[in-house]
């Protein structure tokens, strides 16, 4: 029996739309099973639980939102369609010929962490990107502690905090100074935004949970991923960030790292 495939596509692009027809074609035509649907649809219904292969075709945000649809071991293979595409393997040109290559089974599969995150000891959801915690009022000041083992880290008043992983890294975290990692540190970013004091971003091991105590008037706001948002009306709200047990498949097509890809993408470099 054949792989099974989902195809999940960006609604607001119409070019993907078209690609994912074409894509359902190649696959009936070869024989396979498949379906195909929207990323907001695939968020709401979930892919088939026996769906081994997603094709993703959009931005990053297309692929931020299949993670969170599909099952632990489907491998997911990116298809660009938006402007940056850190975290896809292909440009929309390669589709059919990347497509027939998948078919065959002529790939690697790379694997990315994911960190869980839990609000007033509820989980609210994984990041295969970032945890953006925030006032839900702009301009609003909150103050952010981060313990670690009962020692505390960094505390300070500010914006904002960003919790990165390897792969986030490269995203809101960098734009707000901090560091780019690779992936295959079991790390994470802590990357304050608009601090009102002289901290600066730190990389701390994710081999033991962090807890983050955020201190305000008002309400708070989690952002995972850029979708998933969670506030909470409180004086104080407490969150535990720790590396999970899942993971992300991604499917490799070429010798080059999606690390050494997303470095090359940020900075500019030629191919």
């Amino acid at each position: 029996m054949g792989k099974v495939f989902a195809i999940i596509y960006s609604e607001k692009k119409p070019k993907a739309v078209k690609a994912a027809k074409r894509a359902l074609e190649i696959l009936e035509k070869n024989g396979l099973r498949g379906v195909m649907m929207n990323a907001r649809e695939a968020v709401e219904k979930k892919i088939p639980s026996d769906t081994d292969i997603v094709i993703a075709l959009g931005g990053d945000g297309t692929i931020l939102k299949a993670v969170n649809a599909i099952s632990d071991d489907a491998a997911i293979l990116g298809v660009n369609f938006g402007r940056g595409g850190y975290l896809m393997e292909i440009e929309s040109d390669m589709l059919e010929e990347s497509l027939e290559r998948v078919i065959e089974g002529e790939y690697g599969v790379e694997e990315a962490m994911m960190l869980y995150i839990k609000l007033n000891n509820g989980v609210i959801g994984e990041a295969l990107n970032e945890a953006y915690i925030s006032s839900t009022q702009p301009g609003n000041i909150l103050n952010f502690k981060v313990i670690q083992d009962e020692v505390k880290l960094l505390e300070f008043p500010g914006d904002a905090l960003i919790i990165s992983t390897p792969i986030g890294s490269t995203a809101h975290a960098y734009s707000a100074g901090g560091p780019i990692l690779d992936d295959r540190l079991n790390a994470i970013v802590l990357a304050p935004v608009c601090p009102l004091t002289d901290v600066r971003a730190i990389i701390i091991s994710i081999s033991r949970p962090i807890k983050v105590e955020v201190l305000g008037g008002g309400e708070m706001q989690v952002l995972i991923d850029g979708w998933i948002k969670r506030s909470v009306k409180s004086e104080k709200a407490v969150l535990e960030v720790g590396r999970s047990e899942r993971t992300v498949k991604f499917i490799k097509l070429t010798t080059e790292r999606g690390f050494e890809r997303r470095i090359r993408k940020r900075f500019g470099y030629e191919d």
